[in-house]
């Protein structure tokens, strides 16, 4: 199987409402609610299986 490029920042999936920050495999997804902010940060370095599913 041949290792993918990866995909440009500027054509990430954002979800409505968010705010998405990539920087390198780091990815930070926040959005304000009311008084409060809701921040999740993902490293998403070596997330694929490089072998890709048994087959039975």
């Amino acid at each position: 199987m041949a290792e993918l490029e990866p995909t440009p920042a500027d054509t990430t999936a954002k979800p409505d409402g968010f705010q998405v920050k990539v920087e390198e495999s780091d990815v930070v997804v926040n959005k304000k609610f009311e008084d409060e902010t809701v921040e999740i940060t993902l490293n998403v370095n070596h997330t694929v299986d490089a072998e890709g599913p048994e087959e039975d």
